[in-house]
This record gives structure tokens, sequence and C-alpha cells, in this order.
């Protein structure tokens, strides 16, 4: 018994530059090898850092010496918030934990060490990529008066890659923010969103979002409507605050493209048994699988 679960993963470069350097100096790639070297030579308690009122830690890593990748598994160790043990015949039970116990909430990466891309689990419970970079820096320490930065990986162009002949269009959304504050005038080249706001209107709200997905009989949306939108927003940037869709292109994985955001990003279906804490081994593989088939289209929008 079980479930399966869509993952969200984002790509990112590993970086550095000069704790002092401008913010318009440019990157230096950075290899994450000599941050893990000096993890692999501290105690569990020296990885153990504080993270505002909670701690951090990289509880899992382990090297892949055929593929030349590591797989990282970053903790967040909470102690509030904390669930109980319910029972469907008896009263929930408090969770009572010792003072050097935690809740973990895992956040999975996958580092390729001959590219320097760090692959990232989303979590909303776990460490995002902010809070990764920042427990990075905590142990490096700006050693060598550097800083380390994990940097979103974009595509070398969404929109073109969107409107690829002979895609599939799984699912598309779009967001539109402040809409009580955007002219008339702004919406009327563009039909297929003035359509989209004006149908929503009514509400006198300020935040729309509409996501629309195919139905169990159908493999994909329709392409004309889908490609006009995707032409729309192309071509009146500032209408939405966020657009992204889910497209099949032949034999290749499941994409998602993030047209404004413009970041190259990954989802996965992971089964998760009951009653079972999820095998950090069956995640890495997935991962890595994933990884390899996306990895000529990450290294080609480096």
């Amino acid at each position: 018994m079980g479930k399966t679960r869509i993952v969200r993963f984002d790509y990112f470069l590993v970086a550095c530059r000069d704790v002092n350097s401008d913010p318009n100096d440019i990157d230096g790639r950075f290899d994450l090898n000599e941050w893990l070297s000096i993890v692999l030579n501290q105690s569990p308690e020296n990885v153990t850092q504080d993270y505002y009122e909670e701690k951090a830690k990289l509880e899992t890593y382990r090297h892949n010496n055929v593929e030349n990748y590591w797989f990282l598994s970053f903790s967040r160790l909470r102690t509030t918030n904390i669930p109980k043990i319910g029972s469907a015949d008896k009263a929930p039970r408090e969770i009572d934990l010792d003072d050097d116990e935690f809740i973990a909430e895992d956040a999975n990466a996958i580092y390729d060490e001959r590219h320097n891309i760090l692959m990232l689990q989303r979590n909303v419970h776990s460490l995002g990529s902010q809070g990764i970079t920042k427990y990075i820096n905590m142990i490096w320490d700006n050693r060598e008066g550097k800083a380390i930065h994990l940097r979103p990986i974009k595509p070398r162009d969404a929109f073109v890659r969107a409107k690829k002949k002979g895609l599939v269009y799984r699912k598309f959304t779009v967001r539109f923010a402040d809409c009580n504050t955007k002219g008339e005038h702004l919406f009327r080249g563009s039909k297929r969103l003035k359509q989209i706001v004006d149908a929503f209107s009514d509400f006198e709200g300020v935040n729309i979002e509409v996501s629309v997905s195919m139905g169990h009989s159908k493999e994909g949306l329709n392409n004309d409507t889908v490609a006009e939108t995707i032409y729309d927003l192309e071509k009146n940037p500032g209408l939405a605050s966020s657009a992204g869709i889910k497209i099949k292109d032949g034999k290749e994985p499941v994409e998602i493209l993030d047209l404004l955001d413009d970041k190259i990003s990954d989802s996965i279906p992971i089964f998760y048994e009951t009653r079972r804490t999820l095998s950090s081994e069956y995640v890495e593989n997935l991962m890595y699988e994933q990884y390899r088939a996306k990895r000529a289209i990450i290294l080609d929008s480096l």
C-alpha cells in the first residue's frame, strides 16, 4: 500500500565570488568537493549548524564512483509544530523528543562534480535553495575570501522551446498579480489573456491564477490555444506574474518550462510506501535517471 506523489526539482550551477565583490561581477564556478572535503573531516556536531531558531545538517552523503556524482540529503531539524501519532480506536499520542532529538525534514540533491551542477528537491517543509546556500556558507566560513552561491540554471530560450513543433502540452498555468492596477490598454494586444482576466473580473480580486490540465481521455491540451497564449505572453511582458507549461516531446521525459522565471525544473513521480520512511537509495536512483535524461539540455544552457 502507498501513494505516488509528484516531486519537483530545480537545477543550479554551484558558483562562487569574492565576499566583497560588486553585484555585477561575473561568478566563477565552484567545485563542491572542496566543501565536502571539509564536511567529511568534521564531527556530526560541527556539521550541524544553527539555522535561525532551528538547526540544519548534511544528513546523508555518498559518492558514485562510476558516474562521478554525489547524493546529498540536507535536513532541517525542528523542535516545534511536532505532530502526534494517531490511531483509529485510541486517542492521539504525543511525541516527546529528547533534548538531542528533532523532527527531520529532508531535501535531497544530486551533485554532478564534472559540471558543478546541483539538482535539488523542492520541499516546502525543508531547506530551500537559499537555506542550503546559507548552510553551506556557514561551514565554508569565507575561506579564500569567497562566498558560495547556487545560481538557477536558465534555459537558453524557454519561449523557443515552448513553441517547438510537435509538442504535446500537458498542463498550462498562468497567474496575474495586481490586476486592478493594470490598464485596459495593456491587454488590447493579447486577446487570450484579456479573456482570462475578463472572465474573473466580477470577483474584484487582485490576483488571478488559472491552471488547465488534460483529462484522462486526452493526450494533451489544444495546441492552437496554448500556442496563441504563449505568443501573447512573449509579446506582452509584464502582464502575467508567472506562467508555466508541462510539455511532452516525443519519447523525452515530461518537462516543465517556467516561461517567466526562466528556470529549468523537473518533476518525478515518487512512490511513498505506507508507514515507511522513504528510502534514500530509491530516491537517488530516480533523481539520477532524470538528471541523466535532462543533462544535455542543462549543459546547453550553461
